[in-house]
C-alpha cells in the first residue's frame, strides 16, 4: 500500500499472507485514498456490501467491536505511516528547483476520521 506523486507510485506497508485489504472502505463507506498493489498471484474471498450489512444486524456487539479495532488499525498502521512519508516526499519535491508543480492526492480534511458514522 503507498501513494502516488508526480505519477510515480511510491509503496510503504506491505502486508502479511492471509491480510485483510479494504475493511476501514467497507465499514465506513468511504473510497481508497491509497494505491494498493499486489507483488504476488492473490486468492481471497469477497461479500457484497448488501451482504455485509445484514450481517451488521445480526452481529451487532461483534460488529461494533470488529468496526472500532478496524478504524484503528487503519489510523496508525495505514494512514499515519503512509501519511508521514507522503509529506516527506512532498517536501522532497518541494526543495527541488527543476520541478515547478507536485501533483499528489490529498485528503479534504485531515480530521475526517474522526467525524465518522458511529
Amino acid at each position: 500500500m503507498g501513494f502516488e506523486i508526480n505519477k510515480k507510485y511510491i509503496f510503504i506497508i506491505r502486508k502479511p499472507i492471509g491480510g485483510i485489504i479494504g475493511m476501514f472502505e467497507v465499514f465506513f463507506n468511504r473510497r481508497c485514498t491509497f494505491v494498493i498493489r499486489a507483488e504476488t498471484d492473490c486468492k481471497g474471498y469477497y461479500i457484497i456490501k448488501k451482504e455485509w450489512k445484514k450481517l451488521e444486524e445480526i452481529f451487532v456487539e461483534g460488529y461494533r467491536g470488529m468496526k472500532f479495532r478496524c478504524l484503528n488499525d487503519y489510523i496508525y498502521k495505514i494512514k499515519a505511516p503512509i501519511n508521514e512519508r507522503k509529506d516527506y516526499w512532498v517536501d522532497y519535491y518541494d526543495k527541488r528547483k527543476d520541478f515547478h508543480q507536485k501533483i499528489a492526492m490529498t485528503d479534504y480534511d485531515p480530521h475526517d476520521d474522526f467525524k465518522l458514522e458511529k
